[in-house]
């Protein structure tokens, strides 16, 4: 089954994307992990928290893999002229991380 993540799952989602290279360092890791946990915060329907979608597939009501889609970060560069950006940050969305437990890939 497909469903949003909810916001007290934050840790779940957090375990499940970091089995992907985030190209991150470490010590970034606890303000993303903050930045997402605002995010699902954020819930507004039908399944959309803000501008990003969280979800999770389930097996057995446990998640087993995740999926964040939201505005590119070019998207949101502010050399673009504000009405511009609004417009694709609104209009378009690009898959960000897909991540799925090895148990269950294939």
């Amino acid at each position: 089954m497909i469903r949003a993540v909810r916001s007290d799952e934050v840790d779940a989602f957090f375990d499940l994307t970091l089995l992907v290279d985030l190209h991150l360092p470490a010590d970034q890791l606890p303000a993303l992990k903050d930045t997402i946990a605002a995010a699902l915060a954020d819930v507004r329907p039908p399944f959309s928290h803000s501008l990003n979608h969280f979800l999770f597939a389930t097996l057995d009501d446990r998640p087993v893999g995740a999926v964040h889609v939201g505005p590119a970060r070019w998207m949101l560069d502010r050399s673009i002229p504000a009405r511009i950006r609004r417009v694709l940050v609104e209009k378009v969305s690009s898959i960000d991380t897909i991540a799925v437990h090895s148990d269950h890939r294939r």
